[in-house]
């Protein structure tokens, strides 16, 4: 232990001081370890922690199976009657579901007496392949959600006052994610223990299925950058001839590091807008700094459709896309590795393609600008461009291949200065590429000096966006620190002021957009 040093010159003065030092010494310990345990406990340890993240397929049980939405299959008031029954225990994939892995869901009514319903009460499933989740009368009592317990026997206490005079509903969500999969323990395991009676279930119960296993794995997939997208009924059609706007829309664009810091400048937005006066169209640039074609990280419960264990959900609503944009490209090329080369890019960036067909396809790609070597600290911007032209052709060989509008910043760019540090765009690099990409779509690159006034509002409408969209303090919003007083009222508690705020910020946006839409030249050049 560290001594101070006030304690260690009495010691080596003299014996009688030293051992008064020591007494010293002593009773500082002792009441540093008083104040220590009078912290610990002003402040006990929680019994559980704040957050415990959804298994990974329970997560996507919750945002494809039909019956867990809002735990509907679970409800007592739901009706099964028109399932069909199977004998229990079985494996469901070798007796009436023959190949089948997935969900699928079981249920049971049971007729219970006065007394039987007051019994202390314990529910035997026996072994379950592999995993899954029970509730009594829309309760859950209990659940294995990871793999690795096909061999564990589910014996579940049933809370007291859980179970009721008459009838009384199990249902059974099973997940199996190969081979044999079922209720499949010895029938002298299947039994609703009341006291010292028991109620036997080795017999027929409905069964439904759910998601199977292609469906899950279908959404494990999903793009991060996705999730914020109103899926349609039906596809928005894809360009006729050429990049064109009829109508009203929302134009999204996606993309990594520059294309999420265009939003601050505004010029693609307002060059764009400044051609279609009589649309009213908004614009939400839902890219991110880190994202590429490989991977796209989101904060915990970023546009989840999940509620997780230790809070709310995000309840922010989802957006329909008629348009977006794609702009990928820089960072992939500067990935090593056998994993990370043009052919990888080019099965990534088609993934992505390939799921937004399920949303629109009105789809605008667009090629990374040069690097280069502003600060001259000796980047070999001549040998980057010649591996970074490999991912710009491979990105004009996708468009070209679906007939998709692309803008080649690659080729436009090169040779001007448009970075501060060799990679990222600078201010008028950003215009410069704005410009680019307004003419290689085919309308007027020119930003006039009466543009400035809408160019202004529209930054101003962005600031609010990103605000909106990637808002400070997430854990304390809709991540795993909401139990956290900080995250509500001080006075009541409720309602938590944070995602009041949220809606405020988004109420902002739509006005700012309004006024976006009045400054718009009067002249229609559409």
């Amino acid at each position: 232990m560290k001594m101070h040093p006030l304690v260690y010159f009495i010691q080596v003065t003299t014996p009688l001081v030293s051992l008064l030092a020591s007494l010293l010494a002593s009773l500082l310990i002792i009441v540093g370890v008083c104040a220590l345990h009078e912290v610990a406990e002003s402040k006990p340890s929680p019994k559980e922690p704040n957050s415990t993240p959804l298994p990974h397929w329970t997560r996507l049980i919750m945002a494809v199976d039909p019956g867990s939405q809002g735990e509907a299959w679970t409800k007592t008031a739901f009706n099964h009657s028109k399932w069909k029954t199977m004998k229990i225990p079985s494996h469901f994939d070798t007796a009436q579901l023959p190949n089948f892995d997935g969900v699928v869901w079981f249920r049971k009514t049971i007729e219970l007496s006065p007394e039987q319903a007051k019994s202390k009460a314990i529910l035997h499933l026996g072994q379950i392949d592999d995993m899954d989740v029970t509730w009594v009368n829309g309760t859950r009592v209990g659940g294995y959600e990871n793999p690795g317990h096909h061999y564990t026997v589910r014996n579940y206490p049933v809370p007291a006052g859980l179970l009721k005079t008459g009838k009384n509903t199990i249902a059974v969500r099973v997940m199996d994610h190969g081979a044999p999969g079922g209720i499949a323990g010895k029938p002298e395991q299947l039994f609703l223990e009341l006291g010292k009676e028991t109620v036997p279930l080795a017999n027929l119960w409905h069964y439904a299925p759910g998601a199977n296993l292609n469906a899950l794995n279908k959404h494990a997939k999903i793009h991060a950058f996705l999730r914020p997208l109103t899926r349609p009924a039906k596809p928005v059609p894809a360009f006729a001839k050429g990049f064109k706007i009829t109508g009203d829309q929302t134009i999204i664009l996606l993309g990594g590091a520059n294309a999420a810091e265009s939003s601050r400048y505004g010029w693609i937005e307002t060059l764009i807008s400044a051609k279609h006066p009589k649309h009213q169209l908004s614009f939400r640039n839902m890219a991110w700094p880190a994202d590429t074609v490989y991977q796209q990280q989101r904060p915990r419960n970023f546009f989840s459709v999940s509620k997780p264990s230790y809070g709310e959900a995000d309840h922010r609503p989802t957006i329909a896309a008629d348009t977006i944009f794609l702009w990928f490209g820089k960072m992939e090329s500067l990935e090593t590795g056998s994993e990370k080369s043009p052919e990888s890019f080019r099965t990534s960036y088609e993934a992505i393609l390939n799921q937004l067909d399920d949303y629109t396809g009105r789809v605008a790609l667009i090629t990374p600008a040069p690097f280069e070597d502003p600060l001259g600290i000796g980047l070999d911007s001549e040998e980057l461009n010649t591996n970074l032209a490999e991912y710009v052709v491979t990105i004009r060989e996708l468009a070209n291949n679906r007939g998709l509008p692309v803008v080649d910043l690659f080729a436009e760019l090169k040779g001007n200065p448009v970075t501060s540090d060799g990679q990222m765009l600078s201010t008028e690099g950003h215009r410069l590429a704005a410009e680019a990409i307004a003419r290689q779509l085919g309308f007027s690159s020119q930003l006039s000096t009466g543009n400035e006034t809408l160019r202004g509002t529209i930054v101003s409408k962005n600031a609010l966006w990103r605000q909106y969209w990637l808002p400070t303090n997430w854990a304390f919003l809709y991540g795993n620190r909401q139990t956290q007083p900080s995250s509500r009222s001080h006075i009541r508690g409720k309602p938590r002021w944070f995602p009041e705020d949220l809606k405020k910020s988004l109420s902002d946006l739509e006005k700012m957009e309004k006024k976006i839409w009045k400054e718009l030249p009067k002249s229609d050049t559409d």
